[in-house]
């Protein structure tokens, strides 16, 4: 049986009341299904929200976004010079338990 039929057979053992329902939803996928084509590029978006853009607008658009971008990075790079470690600078502020390496005891893994 294909899927026409099959449909229809369904939707006919339906109350009417969801027979309604179904039709909606149908109606709600088809209006899904329309193929809009995408716009590729800048020109073709532009022309489709009526908006006005010349290659110069758009060469300047790319031009601050490389600006920007560039400034982020350097922005993320700078300050972030670390000083040199010294060696034995906390030497005895802090301490390991002897039994750091023994087994956890079995209530351990109860919680």
């Amino acid at each position: 049986m294909d899927i026409e039929k099959n449909v229809i057979e369904k939707l006919r053992q339906l109350p009417l009341e969801k027979q309604r329902e179904l039709l909606d939803f149908a109606e709600f996928l088809s209006q899904q299904n329309v193929n809009k084509p995408n716009s590729q590029s800048i020109k073709d978006l532009s022309n489709e929200l009526k908006v006005d853009t010349t290659k110069a607008d758009i060469d300047q658009i790319r031009l601050d976004f490389m600006d920007s971008l560039a400034n982020k990075y350097q922005a993320s790079n700078s300050g972030t010079t670390k000083s040199p470690r010294i060696m034995g600078l906390f030497s005895g502020k802090g301490w390991i338990s002897e039994d750091f390496n023994d087994p956890l005891p079995d209530d351990f893994w109860d919680s």
